[in-house]
C-alpha cells in the first residue's frame, strides 16, 4: 500500500463503516458498565449480607482473572476462527452470566459467575480493537482504538449513575439485570449487521470476492489475499512476539500494561469502598468512580486525535507523567469526612478529574502503541497478549485494594496508586526506546 493510494479514499465515513464501529462501541460500553457494577454495589452488598470487605476480593479477583484469561483466548481464536464469532459468542456470554449474578447468594457464587462474564468481557477487547482498527481507513486507526477505548469509560460512569437510581428502588440485583441486558441484545444485532473482518478473510484466497465486496463497503483498500509469509503453523500463537528484535519491545509494555491496570484496578475497584468506609456519604462514594470515568472519557478522545499528530509513544510518556503527577496531588487535596466543605469536595473531585482524564489516556495511548507496533495477521494475538498480561495486574489489585481498605490511610491509598503509574513509565520508556532503536520490519510494513 502506497501514500498516494491512501490519499485517493474518499475521506468519509461509509455505511458500513458506522455500522461496524457502532456495534463494536456499543459492545464496549455495556463491557465497561458490567465490569464495573460489581465495585459500585459492593457498599449495599456489604451491608446487606454483613460480611467484610476482604471477603469481597475474591469475586473482584476472578472477574479480573476471567478477563485475562478470555483476552488471551479472544485473541488467539479471534485470529483463527474470525472476529465475528468470538464477538458474538463472548457478548451472550457475560451478558447471561452477568444477569445471573443476581440470584448469587455467596461471595463464592458471585465469584464463579464474576469469573465467566470475565472470561466473555475479556475476550471482547483485543478481538474489538483488531476488528475496528481494520475496518477503517490508516489515518483513523488510531482515532477509532481511543474512541473505543472510552466507550469502556462511558459505561463506568453509567454504572456509578445506575447505581444511585436502581439500589434504592431495586436494590443490587437490578444492577446486575440492568447490566447483563445490554451485551444479550448488541449480541443479537451483531449476527445480522456485523461483517467479518476483510483482513482476516483475506488470509484464504477463496474469499477474495467477498473481500472485494466488503472493503469496498467499508471504503478502505481491499487486502492482500496472500498469507503472511515465514510464519509456520496456525495464526495467533504468542511465540512470534518473543523473537529477540521485539522481546524488549514486549516486556515493556508488558510490564507497562500490567502495572497501569493495576492503578485502575484500585481506583475503580476499592475507591468507592475506600471512601464509604471513610464517611462519606453514599453518593459521593458512588460518584467518585463516575468522575473519574467521565473526564477519562475526554482524555482519551483526545489522545485519538492527538496520536495522529505526534505519534503514539510521546503522547503515553506525557500522559503516564501528567496521571503520576495528579494522582500524587489527590494524596494533599484529600478531604477530612468529618469536617468538609463545598470547596473541599470541589477541590477534591476536579484533582479527581483530573486523574481520570490521564490514567484512561495512558490506556488509550499504550494500546493505539500496540496495535501500530504489530501487524495484522497477529494483530488480535498480540492486543489479547496486552489485555492479559494487564488483566494480571487488575487481578493483583482486587487483593492489593483490599489490603490498602483495611489499613484505613486514605491519602496513602492515592500515593500507591502514583508509585505504579512512575513504575509504568520506566518500563514503557524501556519498550519505546527500544522501538526506536529498530523497530520490527513486519511492524513497519503494517
Amino acid at each position: 500500500m502506497t501514500t498516494p493510494d491512501i490519499a485517493e479514499k474518499p475521506a468519509k465515513w461509509t455505511r458500513m463503516q458506522i455500522q461496524v464501529l457502532a456495534l463494536a462501541f456499543a459492545l464496549y460500553l455495556s463491557d465497561g458498565i458490567d465490569n464495573q457494577i460489581l465495585a459500585v454495589s459492593l457498599p449495599a452488598l456489604i451491608q446487606d449480607w454483613g460480611r467484610p470487605s476482604t471477603d469481597f476480593s475474591f469475586p473482584l479477583a476472578a472477574g479480573y482473572a476471567g478477563a485475562a484469561i478470555g483476552a488471551m483466548m479472544g485473541g488467539i481464536l479471534g485470529d483463527r476462527l474470525g472476529r465475528k464469532p468470538v464477538l458474538v459468542g463472548a457478548a451472550f456470554l457475560f451478558g447471561i452470566c452477568t444477569r445471573l449474578m443476581a440470584l448469587a447468594a455467596a461471595p463464592f457464587q458471585r465469584g464463579f459467575l464474576r469469573a465467566v462474564a470475565g472470561f466473555g468481557f475479556g475476550g471482547c477487547l483485543p478481538v474489538t480493537l483488531a476488528m475496528v482498527t481494520e475496518c477503517v481507513q490508516p489515518s483513523r486507526k488510531g482515532l477509532v482504538v481511543a474512541f473505543a477505548l472510552a466507550c469502556p469509560a462511558v459505561g463506568i460512569s453509567a454504572s456509578g449513575l445506575l447505581a444511585t437510581v436502581v439500589i434504592p428502588a431495586f436494590g443490587w440485583q437490578g444492577l446486575f439485570v440492568v447490566g447483563g441486558a445490554l451485551p444479550l441484545l448488541i449480541g443479537c444485532l451483531m449476527v445480522p449487521f456485523l461483517p467479518e473482518s476483510p483482513a482476516f478473510l483475506a488470509r484464504n484466497p477463496a474469499n477474495a470476492e467477498r473481500v472485494s465486496r466488503i472493503a469496498a463497503a467499508l471504503g478502505i483498500d481491499e487486502p492482500a489475499a496472500a498469507p503472511a509469509k515465514d510464519r509456520k503453523g496456525k495464526p495467533g500463537g504468542y511465540a512470534v512476539l518473543l523473537r529477540p528484535d521485539t522481546i524488549w519491545i514486549v516486556v515493556g509494555l508488558a510490564m507497562s500494561f500490567f502495572l497501569t491496570y493495576l492503578a485502575i484496578a484500585l481506583i475503580l475497584g476499592w475507591l468507592p469502598t475506600l471512601l464509604f468506609q471513610q464517611g462519606f456519604p453514599l453518593n459521593v462514594s458512588s460518584l467518585s468512580p463516575s468522575v473519574w470515568s467521565v473526564t477519562g472519557i475526554f482524555g482519551m478522545l483526545g489522545v485519538g486525535v492527538v496520536i495522529g499528530i505526534w505519534g503514539a509513544r510521546r503522547v503515553a510518556t506525557f500522559v503516564i507523567v501528567a496521571a503520576t503527577a495528579a494522582t500524587a496531588l489527590l494524596a494533599l487535596v484529600a478531604p477530612d469526612p468529618d469536617d468538609i466543605s463545598r470547596l473541599d469536595l470541589v477541590l477534591y473531585f476536579v484533582v479527581l478529574g483530573l486523574s481520570g482524564l490521564m490514567m484512561n489516556s495512558i490506556m488509550a495511548a499504550l494500546y493505539a502503541f500496540a496495535a501500530e507496533t504489530f501487524p495484522a495477521d497477529i494483530r488480535a494475538t498480540s492486543l489479547g497478549f496486552s489485555a492479559t498480561i494487564g488483566r494480571g495486574g487488575a487481578v493483583c489489585g482486587a487483593f492489593v485494594g483490599g489490603y490498602l481498605v483495611t489499613l484505613d490511610i486514605f491519602a496513602g491509598f492515592f500515593l500507591a496508586v502514583a508509585g505504579l503509574l512512575l513504575l509504568v513509565a520506566m518500563f514503557f520508556n524501556l519498550g519505546g526506546l527500544t522501538l526506536l532503536r529498530g523497530r520490527p520490519k513486519e511492524a513497519r510494513q503494517t
